[in-house]
């Protein structure tokens, strides 16, 4: 790994690699979503997805679909994993009840609209400013606060004031804020991130928990794509200090709120469908290793995408060259310069230069 002047943190080659030699096998993602639109065709835990047809085993109450029993235990034993003692009393199936809780919510205001989910429209709307992006999240840190005050007193049995209420009952208000099931997924992924970092017991040799390896992947601080989706994030955070299990509300704050798109939205894959050209979104994820590859629109290493990815290289690649993968799908083959550059900046925030570009 070197720092070069035109991309940061880059993967250059120590030595001559030949065509097809495998270089990386990831680890799986240390979060990941799927698009709430392809919830009943996508396995929550490996992403396997059939052509559009249901998968076999559903958990209603989370709202989550699996290929196999198998890969349902697998992913409620990720859910509650190291989610133990340190959280105190309750912790127990605290991260198989945190989804229940929001997958409630989601449907019942879903229908409460008078639609199946509750859906976000971002057409024509602009990407906010650092100062847009401040001005959002100054907006519900005092409603936030009212809510942890009243849940606080919830968990001691005490008479809840008519303020604490009001903010209950105004945090999970859907008319006067945006709810967005894939934004919810998104930071509930996170806190129960941050939540086994925390209850995790490192020695002095131990790897980062997974939570600071998020931390340290490329930052920005303007990751909301539309003002419609920085509302709909802002808007999570009173959301999910009405609904979480109390454990959980320590890692519910602004901070760790902002923090988890402002590490992923540069740093994630999409998660697509292998069997129609990868035509499909389904979903994305965050896999930490992964995002050590910067892009070319002529790359030199090819990846298999899966709850662990493969990559390989695809030509031979010589001593001191950087290693790079396409962020754009293999469509980089068939987009123009203009177009490409376009995609990747309204996407990952950079102007490709690349030699591909440059020659273009």
């Amino acid at each position: 790994i070197r720092t070069t002047a035109h991309a940061g943190r880059s993967l250059i080659a120590t030595r001559p690699i030949p065509r097809d030699t495998a270089i990386l096998r990831t680890a799986p993602p240390l979060l990941a979503v799927v698009m709430r639109e392809y919830r009943k065709e996508v396995c929550a835990h490996c992403f396997r997805y059939d052509r559009g047809r249901n998968l076999a085993v559903r958990s209603t109450s989370t709202g989550k679909s699996f290929c196999s029993e198998e890969c349902r235990g697998l992913w409620e034993e990720e859910v509650e994993a190291e989610l133990g003692g340190d959280l105190g009393e309750g912790a127990n199936g605290l991260g198989v009840k945190s989804w229940e809780v929001v997958e409630d919510f989601v449907r019942r205001k879903g229908t409460a609209n008078g639609a199946k989910d509750v859906v976000m429209h971002d057409v024509g709307d602009a990407r906010p400013s650092l100062e847009d992006v401040s001005t959002a999240w100054a907006d519900v840190k005092e409603l936030g606060e009212a809510v942890r005050q009243a849940r606080s007193a919830q968990a001691k049995g005490d008479a809840l004031s008519k303020k604490q209420r009001k903010a209950l009952n105004d945090a999970l208000d859907s008319k006067s804020r945006i709810v967005d099931p894939d934004v919810l997924s998104l930071l509930l992924a996170g806190v129960l991130l941050r939540a086994r970092s925390e209850s995790a017991h490192p020695s002095d040799i131990s790897p980062p928990s997974p939570y600071h390896t998020l931390l340290a992947l490329a930052i920005t601080r303007t990751p909301y794509p539309t003002s419609h989706n920085l509302i709909a994030h802002a808007s999570s955070y009173p959301i999910l200090l009405s609904l979480l299990p109390s454990p959980l509300l320590p890692f519910v704050t602004p901070s760790t709120l902002c923090f988890i798109p402002a590490h992923e939205t540069h740093n994630s894959f999409g998660i697509r469908s292998l069997d129609d050209s990868g035509d499909e979104f389904l979903g994305y994820g965050v896999w930490a290793d992964a995002s050590l590859f910067n892009h070319s629109c002529r790359p030199n290493v090819g990846k298999a995408p899966g709850r662990t990815w493969t990559f390989w290289t695809t030509r031979d690649v010589a001593e001191g060259e950087e290693l790079c993968i396409s962020y754009l799908g293999g469509e980089e083959g068939t987009l123009g310069v203009q177009e490409r550059r376009k995609r990747l900046w309204d996407t990952w925030g950079f102007e490709c230069r690349c030699g591909k570009c440059d020659e273009d």
